[in-house]
């Protein structure tokens, strides 16, 4: 399901959905368990519409802006590859960022000449955020709006999955 949302909606729904997420982990800590029959993911991702350029082009910039949302929301780095792309129509090269996490996966692509961004937060387990990650590169990058996707890529088996 899309969701178009303006900046200020969504700092006030992301403050009420981490007061309810950090009650909801306090009460249920979910592991990502596979001898349990339990395999727990959480997408998160979107599109970002009218970002400034300038957010759009610093490789430097946007990594740390991927290393700091992992870390707020709580998934760890494995390992990053960058990407800068080469001008086109005389505006600087976009970049791609994919940032390896313990977790999963973060993807963040840019393209200054449409003033546009694609943003992927995909985390297994119950101790990482991935709306969290999410919201901090969308407050870093600026968007004038954005669409948000969220997806439940969650197996819960009945039986515990044998290993052998």
């Amino acid at each position: 399901m899309a969701e178009y949302v303006d900046l200020e909606s969504a700092a006030n729904a992301q403050k009420e959905s981490n007061a309810h997420a950090g009650a909801t982990r306090q009460k249920q800590a979910i592991k990502c368990d596979r001898s349990e029959g339990v395999i727990i993911g959480k997408h998160v991702y979107g599109n970002l519409y009218g970002v400034p350029h300038s957010n759009l082009t610093s490789d430097l910039r946007l990594e740390e802006a991927v290393r700091r949302a992992a870390e707020i929301g709580n998934a760890h780095i494995v390992d990053t590859m960058i990407k800068k792309f080469q001008p086109v129509n005389g505006f600087e090269g976009g970049v791609s960022i994919i940032a390896l996490l313990e977790e999963s996966h973060i993807s963040l692509h840019t393209w200054p000449e449409g003033e546009y961004a694609t943003l992927d937060v995909y985390t297994c387990g119950s101790e990482a955020d991935p709306d969290a990650v999410f919201s901090y590169i969308v407050k870093e990058l600026k968007p004038k709006r954005f669409k948000l996707f969220r997806s439940d890529r969650s197996l819960i088996r009945e039986r515990p999955i044998s290993v052998k």
